[in-house]
Protein backbone atom coordinates (compact mmCIF):
# COMPACT_ATOMS: atom_id res chain seq x y z
CA UNK A 1 0.00 0.00 0.00
CA UNK A 2 1.31 3.42 -0.95
CA UNK A 3 1.70 5.75 2.02
CA UNK A 4 1.11 9.48 1.78
CA UNK A 5 3.93 11.94 2.18
CA UNK A 6 3.65 13.55 5.67
CA UNK A 7 2.92 16.95 4.16
CA UNK A 8 0.28 15.44 1.87
CA UNK A 9 -1.30 13.57 4.78
CA UNK A 10 -1.39 16.76 6.82
CA UNK A 11 -3.05 18.54 3.92
CA UNK A 12 -5.69 15.83 3.64
CA UNK A 13 -6.41 16.12 7.36
CA UNK A 14 -6.81 19.88 7.08
CA UNK A 15 -9.23 19.46 4.19
CA UNK A 16 -11.27 16.85 6.09
CA UNK A 17 -11.43 18.92 9.28
CA UNK A 18 -12.32 22.04 7.31
CA UNK A 19 -15.06 20.12 5.55
CA UNK A 20 -16.48 18.80 8.82
CA UNK A 21 -16.43 22.25 10.41
CA UNK A 22 -18.14 23.76 7.36
CA UNK A 23 -20.82 21.06 7.48
CA UNK A 24 -21.33 21.63 11.20
CA UNK A 25 -21.67 25.39 10.76
CA UNK A 26 -24.07 24.85 7.87
CA UNK A 27 -26.17 22.45 9.96
CA UNK A 28 -26.28 24.92 12.85
CA UNK A 29 -27.31 27.73 10.51
CA UNK A 30 -30.11 25.59 9.10
CA UNK A 31 -31.39 24.75 12.58
CA UNK A 32 -31.21 28.40 13.65
CA UNK A 33 -33.25 29.33 10.58
CA UNK A 34 -35.82 26.64 11.37
CA UNK A 35 -36.16 27.82 14.97
CA UNK A 36 -36.56 31.40 13.77
CA UNK A 37 -39.38 30.28 11.45
CA UNK A 38 -41.19 28.46 14.27
CA UNK A 39 -40.80 31.41 16.63
CA UNK A 40 -42.20 33.75 13.98
CA UNK A 41 -45.21 31.46 13.47
CA UNK A 42 -46.14 31.76 17.14
CA UNK A 43 -45.29 35.45 17.33
CA UNK A 44 -47.85 36.11 14.59
CA UNK A 45 -50.64 34.85 16.86
CA UNK A 46 -52.88 37.77 17.80
CA UNK A 47 -53.42 38.48 21.48
CA UNK A 48 -56.52 40.40 22.56
CA UNK A 49 -57.48 41.58 26.02
CA UNK A 50 -61.11 40.54 25.41
CA UNK A 51 -60.15 37.00 24.40
CA UNK A 52 -57.03 36.13 26.37
CA UNK A 53 -56.57 36.19 30.13
CA UNK A 54 -53.71 38.06 31.83
CA UNK A 55 -52.18 34.62 32.49
CA UNK A 56 -51.97 33.92 28.75
CA UNK A 57 -50.61 37.38 27.98
CA UNK A 58 -48.01 36.93 30.72
CA UNK A 59 -46.84 33.72 29.04
CA UNK A 60 -46.50 35.51 25.71
CA UNK A 61 -44.32 38.09 27.47
CA UNK A 62 -42.13 35.28 28.82
CA UNK A 63 -41.58 34.07 25.24
CA UNK A 64 -41.23 37.40 23.43
CA UNK A 65 -40.23 39.83 26.20
CA UNK A 66 -40.76 43.46 25.22
CA UNK A 67 -41.66 42.44 21.66
CA UNK A 68 -44.92 40.85 22.81
CA UNK A 69 -47.96 42.93 21.85
CA UNK A 70 -51.63 42.76 22.84
CA UNK A 71 -54.68 44.49 21.40
CA UNK A 72 -56.31 46.43 24.23
CA UNK A 73 -59.98 46.06 23.29
CA UNK A 74 -61.10 48.75 25.72
CA UNK A 75 -58.69 51.39 24.42
CA UNK A 76 -58.88 49.96 20.87
CA UNK A 77 -55.13 50.01 20.35
CA UNK A 78 -52.18 47.63 20.29
CA UNK A 79 -49.76 48.04 23.18
CA UNK A 80 -46.70 46.31 24.61
CA UNK A 81 -47.88 43.28 26.57
CA UNK A 82 -45.71 44.08 29.58
CA UNK A 83 -47.00 47.65 29.73
CA UNK A 84 -50.55 46.32 29.45
CA UNK A 85 -50.05 43.88 32.32
CA UNK A 86 -48.46 46.47 34.60
CA UNK A 87 -50.84 49.36 33.98
CA UNK A 88 -54.03 48.31 32.15
CA UNK A 89 -54.95 44.66 32.59
CA UNK A 90 -58.04 43.94 34.65
CA UNK A 91 -59.48 41.11 36.71
CA UNK A 92 -63.07 41.12 37.97
CA UNK A 93 -63.50 44.61 36.55
CA UNK A 94 -60.62 46.15 38.48
CA UNK A 95 -56.96 46.74 37.65
CA UNK A 96 -54.87 43.61 38.08
CA UNK A 97 -52.71 44.76 40.99
CA UNK A 98 -54.36 45.13 44.40
CA UNK A 99 -52.81 46.78 47.45
CA UNK A 100 -52.04 44.37 50.29
CA UNK A 101 -50.12 45.57 53.36
CA UNK A 102 -49.11 48.69 51.48
CA UNK A 103 -47.66 46.88 48.47
CA UNK A 104 -48.98 45.84 45.05
CA UNK A 105 -50.08 42.20 44.91
CA UNK A 106 -51.80 39.93 42.41
CA UNK A 107 -54.88 37.78 43.04
CA UNK A 108 -53.93 34.10 43.17
CA UNK A 109 -56.33 33.12 40.44
CA UNK A 110 -55.86 30.73 37.47
CA UNK A 111 -56.68 33.58 35.09
CA UNK A 112 -53.96 35.77 36.61
CA UNK A 113 -51.12 34.10 38.52
CA UNK A 114 -50.89 30.42 39.43
CA UNK A 115 -47.63 30.56 41.35
CA UNK A 116 -46.00 33.00 43.74
CA UNK A 117 -43.84 35.59 41.94
CA UNK A 118 -44.73 34.27 38.48
CA UNK A 119 -45.22 37.79 37.08
CA UNK A 120 -42.03 38.99 38.74
CA UNK A 121 -40.16 36.15 37.03
CA UNK A 122 -41.59 37.28 33.69
CA UNK A 123 -40.41 40.82 34.33
CA UNK A 124 -36.94 39.57 35.27
CA UNK A 125 -36.63 37.46 32.11
CA UNK A 126 -37.71 40.45 30.02
CA UNK A 127 -35.08 42.74 31.61
CA UNK A 128 -37.74 45.09 32.93
CA UNK A 129 -36.26 47.88 35.05
CA UNK A 130 -37.04 47.97 38.79
CA UNK A 131 -38.12 51.56 38.21
CA UNK A 132 -40.94 50.62 35.81
CA UNK A 133 -44.37 51.88 36.91
CA UNK A 134 -47.12 49.60 38.25
CA UNK A 135 -50.72 50.82 38.56
CA UNK A 136 -52.88 49.48 41.41
CA UNK A 137 -56.69 49.29 41.59
CA UNK A 138 -56.66 51.98 44.33
CA UNK A 139 -55.31 54.53 41.86
CA UNK A 140 -51.89 54.43 43.52
CA UNK A 141 -48.72 54.06 41.47
CA UNK A 142 -45.94 51.74 42.48
CA UNK A 143 -42.78 50.42 40.89
CA UNK A 144 -41.43 46.99 40.03
CA UNK A 145 -39.01 47.51 42.91
CA UNK A 146 -42.04 47.36 45.24
CA UNK A 147 -42.85 43.91 43.84
CA UNK A 148 -39.25 42.85 44.48
CA UNK A 149 -39.40 44.09 48.08
CA UNK A 150 -42.71 42.28 48.60
CA UNK A 151 -41.22 39.04 47.26
CA UNK A 152 -38.34 39.28 49.72
CA UNK A 153 -40.59 40.21 52.62
CA UNK A 154 -43.09 37.46 51.85
CA UNK A 155 -40.63 34.61 51.39
CA UNK A 156 -41.38 31.49 53.43
CA UNK A 157 -39.43 28.25 53.66
CA UNK A 158 -42.27 26.10 52.34
CA UNK A 159 -43.16 28.16 49.27
CA UNK A 160 -42.37 27.23 45.68
CA UNK A 161 -38.96 28.63 44.85
CA UNK A 162 -38.57 28.31 41.07
CA UNK A 163 -40.14 31.61 40.07
CA UNK A 164 -38.71 33.44 43.08
CA UNK A 165 -35.14 32.30 42.31
CA UNK A 166 -35.30 33.78 38.82
CA UNK A 167 -36.57 37.10 40.15
CA UNK A 168 -34.09 37.31 43.02
CA UNK A 169 -31.10 36.26 40.89
CA UNK A 170 -31.95 39.05 38.46
CA UNK A 171 -32.82 41.89 40.81
CA UNK A 172 -30.93 41.16 44.05
CA UNK A 173 -27.19 40.85 44.66
CA UNK A 174 -25.97 37.43 45.75
CA UNK A 175 -24.26 39.19 48.66
CA UNK A 176 -27.42 40.85 49.95
CA UNK A 177 -29.46 39.57 52.86
CA UNK A 178 -32.94 40.53 54.00
CA UNK A 179 -35.36 39.82 56.83
CA UNK A 180 -38.73 38.43 55.79
CA UNK A 181 -42.07 38.87 57.54
CA UNK A 182 -41.45 35.57 59.37
CA UNK A 183 -38.43 37.31 61.01
CA UNK A 184 -35.94 34.96 59.36
CA UNK A 185 -32.94 36.33 57.50
CA UNK A 186 -32.26 35.09 53.97
CA UNK A 187 -29.86 35.35 51.07
CA UNK A 188 -30.30 33.91 47.59
CA UNK A 189 -28.00 31.08 48.66
CA UNK A 190 -30.38 30.27 51.53
CA UNK A 191 -33.33 30.15 49.14
CA UNK A 192 -31.40 27.94 46.72
CA UNK A 193 -30.33 25.57 49.49
CA UNK A 194 -34.00 24.92 50.27
CA UNK A 195 -34.65 24.30 46.59
CA UNK A 196 -32.03 21.61 46.09
CA UNK A 197 -33.28 19.72 49.13
CA UNK A 198 -36.51 19.02 47.24
CA UNK A 199 -37.38 16.28 44.79
CA UNK A 200 -38.49 18.10 41.61
CA UNK A 201 -40.97 15.31 40.90
CA UNK A 202 -43.01 16.57 43.84
CA UNK A 203 -43.10 20.13 42.52
CA UNK A 204 -45.60 21.77 40.17
CA UNK A 205 -45.68 20.67 36.51
CA UNK A 206 -43.23 17.86 37.04
CA UNK A 207 -40.60 20.10 38.56
CA UNK A 208 -39.72 21.87 35.31
CA UNK A 209 -40.25 25.37 36.70
CA UNK A 210 -38.48 24.42 39.91
CA UNK A 211 -35.45 23.24 37.94
CA UNK A 212 -35.59 26.29 35.69
CA UNK A 213 -35.31 28.56 38.73
CA UNK A 214 -32.49 26.52 40.26
CA UNK A 215 -30.60 26.41 36.94
CA UNK A 216 -31.15 30.11 36.29
CA UNK A 217 -29.78 31.05 39.72
CA UNK A 218 -26.83 28.71 39.25
CA UNK A 219 -25.95 30.12 35.83
CA UNK A 220 -26.30 33.70 37.10
CA UNK A 221 -24.00 32.99 40.04
CA UNK A 222 -21.45 31.09 37.92
CA UNK A 223 -21.14 34.05 35.55
CA UNK A 224 -19.99 36.20 38.49
CA UNK A 225 -17.94 33.65 40.47
CA UNK A 226 -15.14 31.37 39.30
CA UNK A 227 -15.05 29.28 42.47
CA UNK A 228 -18.15 27.16 43.03
CA UNK A 229 -18.18 25.83 46.57
CA UNK A 230 -20.71 24.69 49.14
CA UNK A 231 -24.33 25.01 48.03
CA UNK A 232 -23.28 26.10 44.54
CA UNK A 233 -21.21 22.98 43.97
CA UNK A 234 -24.10 20.88 45.28
CA UNK A 235 -26.43 22.70 42.91
CA UNK A 236 -24.27 21.80 39.93
CA UNK A 237 -24.46 18.14 40.95
CA UNK A 238 -28.24 18.44 41.51
CA UNK A 239 -28.77 19.80 38.01
CA UNK A 240 -26.45 17.23 36.45
CA UNK A 241 -28.31 14.40 38.15
CA UNK A 242 -31.67 15.53 36.80
CA UNK A 243 -30.30 16.27 33.32
CA UNK A 244 -29.08 12.65 33.20
CA UNK A 245 -32.58 11.53 34.19
CA UNK A 246 -34.00 13.47 31.25
CA UNK A 247 -31.50 11.93 28.85
CA UNK A 248 -32.16 8.39 30.07
CA UNK A 249 -35.91 8.77 29.55
CA UNK A 250 -35.69 10.51 26.15
CA UNK A 251 -38.01 8.95 23.58
CA UNK A 252 -36.83 7.23 20.41
CA UNK A 253 -38.00 10.09 18.18
CA UNK A 254 -36.02 12.65 20.18
CA UNK A 255 -38.87 14.12 22.21
CA UNK A 256 -38.46 14.37 25.95
CA UNK A 257 -40.67 12.13 28.05
CA UNK A 258 -44.27 13.22 28.56
CA UNK A 259 -43.83 11.77 32.06
CA UNK A 260 -41.13 14.39 32.64
CA UNK A 261 -38.88 13.13 35.45
CA UNK A 262 -41.32 10.56 36.81
CA UNK A 263 -41.35 8.00 34.00
CA UNK A 264 -40.56 7.35 30.34
CA UNK A 265 -43.86 8.03 28.63
CA UNK A 266 -45.06 8.72 25.09
CA UNK A 267 -47.15 11.90 24.67
CA UNK A 268 -50.89 11.53 24.26
CA UNK A 269 -51.23 14.45 21.84
CA UNK A 270 -49.27 17.16 20.00
CA UNK A 271 -50.08 19.48 22.91
CA UNK A 272 -48.65 16.96 25.36
CA UNK A 273 -45.41 16.64 23.37
CA UNK A 274 -44.89 20.39 23.01
CA UNK A 275 -45.64 20.95 26.69
CA UNK A 276 -43.23 18.31 28.02
CA UNK A 277 -40.41 18.75 25.52
CA UNK A 278 -40.65 22.55 25.63
CA UNK A 279 -40.73 22.79 29.42
CA UNK A 280 -37.83 20.34 29.74
CA UNK A 281 -35.68 22.02 27.09
CA UNK A 282 -36.33 25.35 28.79
CA UNK A 283 -34.61 24.44 32.04
CA UNK A 284 -31.87 22.49 30.27
CA UNK A 285 -30.79 25.66 28.44
CA UNK A 286 -29.57 26.99 31.78
CA UNK A 287 -28.54 23.70 33.39
CA UNK A 288 -26.22 22.59 30.56
CA UNK A 289 -23.16 24.32 29.18
CA UNK A 290 -23.28 25.70 25.64
CA UNK A 291 -21.16 22.76 24.43
CA UNK A 292 -23.48 20.27 26.13
CA UNK A 293 -26.46 21.90 24.44
CA UNK A 294 -24.80 21.20 21.07
CA UNK A 295 -24.71 17.46 21.79
CA UNK A 296 -26.81 15.30 19.45
CA UNK A 297 -29.33 14.17 22.09
CA UNK A 298 -30.35 17.76 22.84
CA UNK A 299 -30.41 18.71 19.17
CA UNK A 300 -32.73 15.78 18.45
CA UNK A 301 -35.22 17.15 20.98
CA UNK A 302 -35.01 20.62 19.43
CA UNK A 303 -35.66 19.26 15.93
CA UNK A 304 -38.57 17.14 17.18
CA UNK A 305 -40.11 20.13 18.97
CA UNK A 306 -39.86 22.30 15.85
CA UNK A 307 -41.35 19.51 13.76
CA UNK A 308 -44.38 19.13 16.02
CA UNK A 309 -45.13 22.86 16.06
CA UNK A 310 -44.76 23.06 12.26
CA UNK A 311 -47.18 20.19 11.65
CA UNK A 312 -50.20 21.50 13.58
CA UNK A 313 -52.28 24.67 13.93
CA UNK A 314 -51.41 26.71 17.00
CA UNK A 315 -54.75 26.01 18.65
CA UNK A 316 -53.66 22.38 18.96
CA UNK A 317 -51.34 23.43 21.79
CA UNK A 318 -51.97 24.78 25.27
CA UNK A 319 -51.14 28.46 25.83
CA UNK A 320 -48.57 27.72 28.51
CA UNK A 321 -47.07 24.87 26.50
CA UNK A 322 -46.54 26.75 23.26
CA UNK A 323 -45.12 29.89 24.85
CA UNK A 324 -42.72 27.99 27.08
CA UNK A 325 -41.65 25.95 24.05
CA UNK A 326 -40.90 29.13 22.11
CA UNK A 327 -38.94 30.54 25.05
CA UNK A 328 -36.95 27.30 25.20
CA UNK A 329 -36.19 27.42 21.47
CA UNK A 330 -35.04 31.03 21.65
CA UNK A 331 -32.83 30.33 24.67
CA UNK A 332 -31.39 27.26 22.93
CA UNK A 333 -30.65 29.18 19.75
CA UNK A 334 -28.92 31.98 21.68
CA UNK A 335 -26.78 29.55 23.65
CA UNK A 336 -25.99 26.73 21.22
CA UNK A 337 -26.27 28.20 17.74
CA UNK A 338 -24.71 31.63 18.03
CA UNK A 339 -21.34 32.16 16.40
CA UNK A 340 -18.53 31.00 18.68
Amino acid sequence: MTSLHPQTAAGVCVVLITGLLTACVSEQAALAKRISHVVHMVEERELRSDEHTPWVIMHAAIAFKSDAKVFDAEAREEVEAIEFLLTRAKHDGELLFRVVDGAPALPRDPAVEHHVNQYLMMLALADVSPGRTVFADTGDRYRVSDLIDAAKRGFEDAQEVGWTLVALSTYVSFHDQWTAANRQTYTITNVLSRGIERDPRDEAEGGTHHLFGVAYAFRSYALEHDDLAGVWRETRAYLSEHAHMVRRSQLDDGAFSAGLLKERKEPDSPSDLVFSTGHTLEWLTFALSDDELREPWVKRAVVRLCEEIEQHPLDAFSDGGIYHAVNALRLYSDAALRSK
